[in-house]
């Protein structure tokens, strides 16, 4: 699962899950800070949409997470 807080810290927003195992990495995407992108030991990478909590495609699964 990945939590997210609000600037405060004060609470958990919306988990997202999907990853079967750990998530290694996450970044946000650089030209639309809506979507993070997470890398797990699952060996998929996925996209999130952070306003909504809902995930886009999984990727061919890769060894580099």
């Amino acid at each position: 699962n990945i939590h997210f807080f609000n600037a405060q810290g004060e609470k958990t927003l919306s988990p997202v899950r999907g990853h079967s195992n750990s998530v290694t990495r996450v970044a946000f995407k650089p030209d639309n800070p809506n979507i993070l992108v997470s890398c797990s030991w699952d060996k998929t990478i996925k996209t999130w949409d952070v306003t909504s909590g809902s995930t886009g495609t999984r990727s061919q699964p890769t060894p580099d997470c």
